[in-house]
């Protein structure tokens, strides 16, 4: 008698009725989704790659990399829900390739009520220390690379200070206490601080930021090759460039005027001037708004066995070559699909997460009357 093949049963803790749904998700619309689409991007590829160069908008680098030591800045935040009482703590590291110099730890804590006032606070905390990291790179000889988007960073700064600025109407305390203000002070708030220094002052001199994240949509919104898709999904630029740039090639820099329409309270399209209600730092912002005016946006494939990077960098300092040289140097491990620098620092700040043990499950064992909670397991 044959026997029927043994259905695979996947090594995950969820009930069968869930997991019937979830394979049924998965085989009826999930999978047949994503083949289509891949299947449409990779036939679009061609005609993609045909409009980029209509416009003339590939180039090639005939640079060499550079060789010396580069500076890697991360931060990163984890929180601990154990009850009635949540922390979070946030973690930035200067990391050198330079084996002479030791690495620069930046820390803070903060603990609240849980709940999404909470969850953002401690987003606050991380653009904060950020910041500082941001401060302690420009102060060094080297070039740095920045593990982030100078775009999404003007955001973030927006938004912590829109919160610490106006009323809200939910756990103001929160916003008010010192944990938050004092960092915000030092962070934002002053002449000297992070956003002001790193930014406006040395106008991201030698900095240069990589996203990880493909949002921008500047070129697939204007070839119009998605726009018929039922789902609304339009492909990000970093994933069709993914696509189509070969190794050494790199798109012809654009500044935010050509990629941004609109302005937040400043000249510059795109660039946001946070609200801080400190009439002493006219001038600073002034510097900052000039730092966004002049910075540009390419992607850069450095190498075959590299992902394409979205780069940004300050053109008033530097140049496209300068900047992919230093990129190309920083990226030659083909184990690694991050420039080295910053796959360092990313390794250290995730010691965060080991380090939230001591605030967390830690406590609630020191003081269990205040961390106990109702849940039968911690979250985190």
């Amino acid at each position: 008698m044959q026997q029927k093949p043994v259905e695979f049963q996947p090594d995950i803790p969820l009930g069968v009725e869930l997991y019937r749904k979830v394979l049924g998700d998965l085989e009826t619309r999930f999978h047949p989704g994503m083949a289509e689409l891949s299947e449409e991007i990779e036939q679009q590829s061609l005609q993609f790659r045909e409009y980029m160069e209509s416009k003339d908008w590939i180039r090639s680098f005939k640079g060499s990399p550079h060789l010396d030591p580069v500076v890697g800045v991360d931060a990163s935040n984890v929180t601990s829900d154990d009850g009635e009482i949540a922390v979070g703590i946030a973690v930035g590291v200067v990391s050198s390739m330079d084996h002479q110099v030791r690495p620069i730890f930046s820390f803070a804590s903060i603990f609240g009520s849980p709940s999404e006032t909470f969850s953002r606070a401690v987003n606050f905390l991380r653009v904060s220390i950020e910041l500082d990291s941001l401060k302690h790179s420009i102060g060094m000889p080297q070039w740095t690379l920045y593990d982030g988007s100078f775009a999404a960073l003007n955001m973030e700064v927006c938004r912590f200070a829109s919160a610490i600025t106006k009323d809200s109407p939910t756990e103001r305390d929160l916003m008010e206490s010192s944990q938050l203000t004092d960092v915000f002070e030092r962070s934002i708030n002053n002449p000297d601080s992070g956003w002001f220094q790193s930014m406006g002052e040395s106008g991201a001199y030698k900095l240069i930021s990589i996203g990880k994240r493909g949002t921008s949509k500047v070129y697939t919104e204007g070839c119009n090759l998605f726009r018929d898709r039922p789902d609304g999904f339009l492909p990000s630029d970093k994933l069709m460039l993914g696509r189509i740039l070969q190794a050494g090639e790199y798109t012809d820099p654009f500044s935010y005027e050509q990629a941004y329409k609109d302005s937040h309270g400043s000249e510059v399209p795109g660039y946001g001037e946070p609200s801080l209600k400190n009439y002493g730092l006219k001038k600073m912002h002034k510097k900052v708004q000039d730092t966004y005016r002049h910075l540009r946006c390419t992607y850069f494939r450095p190498w075959p066995w590299s992902p394409v990077l979205k780069i940004e960098y300050n053109h008033a300092h530097h140049s496209v070559d300068e900047v992919l040289s230093v990129v190309a140097g920083s990226t030659q491990m083909r184990s690694v699909m991050e420039p080295q620098p910053l796959y360092l620092a990313d390794l250290q700040v995730k010691q965060a997460s080991a380090a939230i043990q001591f605030y967390g499950p830690i406590n609630a064992a020191r003081y269990p009357f205040l961390f106990a909670g109702y849940r039968t397991s911690t979250r985190h």
